[in-house]
């Protein structure tokens, strides 16, 4: 039995370091404590520049993002404002289209109902052989025939 105990999984005496050998986390020299001390005192004022830097920085940026928010909202609102126009006038271009061509369909029409160069010929030919200056009025007749009248009498 005494060979199972000395051949143990684990050893037989495990060596224990000194404790007051060793530093302790806290256990710096004064002088050390102080230069640790300003240097700490340095970093937290480079940090804290850091920061004040990165604040302006960020604080900048959102006041140009404001600054191009505001910038398209008006130039939307203006872009909306003309695109309104100029769709009111396009709607009155195509009112005014319509316009015209219901006047060139009302002129169309009334050009078809005109007589033709070749219906005013064939008139001028009736009235060339009619000579209408030849012919004499009715008045013109009457004294004629009260003049024929009162010379037979």
């Amino acid at each position: 039995m005494a060979e199972a105990a000395s051949q143990s999984p684990f050893p037989a005496q495990v060596p224990i370091p000194d404790i007051e050998k060793r530093p302790g986390f806290f256990s710096r020299k004064p002088e050390n404590i102080a230069q640790s001390g300003i240097e700490s005192v340095a970093e937290i004022a480079n940090l804290n520049r850091a920061s004040k830097s990165l604040e302006d920085k960020y604080s900048n940026l959102r006041n140009k993002v404001q600054v191009m928010d505001q910038n398209m909202i008006t130039s939307g609102r203006k872009a909306a404002t003309e695109i309104k126009v100029i769709s009111e006038q396009l709607d009155e271009f195509r009112r005014e289209l319509e316009d015209m061509k219901e006047k060139i369909r009302l002129i169309i029409r009334e050009l078809k109902q005109t007589a033709k160069d070749e219906d005013v010929k064939v008139l001028q030919n009736y009235v060339d052989a009619w000579e209408p200056m030849n012919f004499v009025t009715l008045n013109q007749v009457e004294k004629i025939v009260k003049d024929i009248l009162a010379k037979r009498r």
